[in-house]
């Protein structure tokens, strides 16, 4: 059984590691690409093997989803007006 695997790679070096199929795999390179930076390259990989993961921590997730929540709530205008 092969696994599946998008890496965000600095040279040799893994960032990031995140486990995919075909069917999300656009929406996790999307995702994936929210993190790279110009120098950093995403790939595709396939192994027969099951690989670490490297994700980025929750916390980071959360306070991306925090900032735009609050992004969207200061474009409201107030009730009422």
């Amino acid at each position: 059984m092969n696994h599946y695997y998008l890496e965000l790679r600095e040279g040799e070096k893994v960032l990031k590691r995140r486990k995919t199929t075909f069917a999300s795999e656009l929406k996790d390179r999307r995702m994936l690409h929210f993190f790279k930076a110009s120098h950093q390259e995403i790939y595709f990989k396939v192994s027969p093997f099951e690989e670490e993961l490297f994700e980025e921590p929750k916390k980071e997730e959360n306070e991306i989803n925090r900032i735009s929540i609050s992004e969207r709530s200061d474009r409201r205008e107030p009730a009422g007006v």
